[in-house]
């Protein structure tokens, strides 16, 4: 993790590497302080960025059907998680704790309408909560403001610019949103292909005091969007994207600045090299079609033998947990094909329904930093495949992709996956296969 000056470009603090997939990320209102969530739990390791050395931990004991949605840093210094409790269908309950290490306080509580989706910015220094998402019960998009010892405040904010918050960034008080936007795509669009191979544009959305949200101006840009990120003024964003046209799609840094008139000022920077971040530093580990040569290799041979089956891809047994139960052993993996290794894991045990059968499954869950497989890679190693499945519940797209996922199945019950959700490379890749009970 750096930290970078959106005005020169230059790395002014880096901690040391971390072990750990890092979900999310706060700062603290004066730069000198990091929240980051490891992995899917309930851990939030907490930074000195003067430092760049790890200063604590705060475990948040979620209760049943509770999920983490926000954190950030209090204006007095004490660490704010919100959590979201779904007792009803229609309903959801939130709670905001102040957690210190093991203890957590509760401080503000609110109940409001269930959301189809949630996009929350990093709490504010007041302990203001912002939630964006589509109401089942109102229609259309909404946004609830949670105040400790208020009322939810909700307003509806029904602007084509904003139907893609989800890839966005929101000013303090919400008075400002970056915004990836791509305009090829028809409005209204039913979500899966044939609209595929979007570019985006980066728009800047202006609300002052909470009135209709207007266009400031779009960049002209043609990318792909990754990740933004806006400064609490409004003034300055920055994103991450990739060259749609490119071979590697190798993604950048973009620093973005206000000028007057609504002009966007944009510069690229080279950080996420220089720090051995993105395809970049996984070129010189292995390519697309040596990762995608070594998977097929599994997909014929099988996935029975586990360390075979890891000593192929360069895996090795570690991370967080090894955790077993009477019929199955689940096994989280650690590599050497990116910088902090591959998201993957190996299982093995009995199939829950008879006839019994060994079960043998692998899931490698790649990220920014692994080769970039694409629809057409795929094709090229394994094949024409199967029928497209979409599942239901999904966001309507933009999809970059021709297919949702790629499913190829062989004898004894063998099937490989590549999914790619809104992605243009390939998302997750599993392998299942079945064998008889010896």
């Amino acid at each position: 993790m750096a930290l970078v000056d959106s005005a020169t470009g230059e790395i002014l603090r880096q901690t040391m590497p971390i072990p750990e997939r890092l979900e999310a990320i706060a700062i603290s209102p004066d730069s000198r302080r990091a929240l980051t969530l490891i992995g899917v739990g309930s851990s939030l390791v907490e930074y000195d960025l003067t430092t760049g050395q790890e200063t604590g931990r705060h475990i948040v004991r979620a209760e049943t059907r509770e999920e983490h949605l926000a954190f950030g840093f209090h204006a007095d210094g004490r660490v704010l998680v919100l959590v979201r409790h779904t007792p009803l269908p229609d309903c959801c309950l939130y709670r905001l704790l102040a957690v210190d290490g093991q203890q957590a306080t509760e401080v503000g509580r609110w109940t409001t309408p269930f959301f189809q989706s949630v996009r929350t910015r990093p709490i504010e220094p007041d302990g203001t909560v912002r939630l964006f998402g589509w109401s089942r019960v109102g229609g259309g998009l909404e946004e609830t403001v949670l105040v400790p010892g208020h009322a939810p405040i909700v307003s509806l904010l029904n602007d084509a610019s904003l139907s893609e918050i989800w890839r966005g960034a929101v000013s303090a008080g919400a008075r400002t949103f970056l915004v990836a936007n791509s305009p090829q795509i028809p409005d209204n669009h039913p979500g899966p292909p044939p609209w595929t191979q979007p570019v985006d544009d980066v728009e800047i959305v202006d609300r002052p005091d909470g009135g209709v949200p207007t266009s400031a101006g779009r960049a002209g840009l043609r990318t792909h969007v990754q990740a933004m990120a806006l400064s609490a003024d409004g003034q300055t964003g920055a994103f991450i994207a990739s060259d749609p046209d490119s071979l590697d799609y190798e993604p950048v840094l973009h620093i973005v600045t206000r000028q007057p008139g609504g002009r966007l000022s944009i510069r690229r920077s080279d950080v996420l090299s220089s720090l051995h971040l993105g395809r970049t530093s996984s070129r010189t580990r292995v390519s697309a079609d040596a990762l995608l040569s070594r998977l097929h290799a599994l997909a014929r041979r099988g996935i029975m033998d586990r360390d075979q089956t890891l000593n192929t891809l360069g895996l090795w047994v570690g991370g967080h947990q090894t955790y077993t139960n009477p019929h199955s052993e689940t096994f989280q993996l650690r590599g050497t094909l990116s910088p902090t290794g591959f998201m993957a894991v190996y299982r093995q045990g009995l199939a829950y329904l008879p006839p019994w059968r060994r079960r043998f499954s692998f899931r490698l869950q790649l990220d920014g930093a692994s080769p970039c497989l694409t629809a057409d890679a795929v094709r090229r190693v394994f094949g024409e495949p199967g029928p497209d499945t979409i599942p239901t519940g999904i966001p309507g797209g933009p999809y970059r992709q021709p297919r949702f996922n790629l499913t190829y199945r062989g004898r004894t019950d063998r099937e490989t996956n590549f999914t790619f959700f809104l992605g243009h490379c390939a998302h997750v890749v599993e392998m299942s296969m079945h064998a008889p009970v010896e």
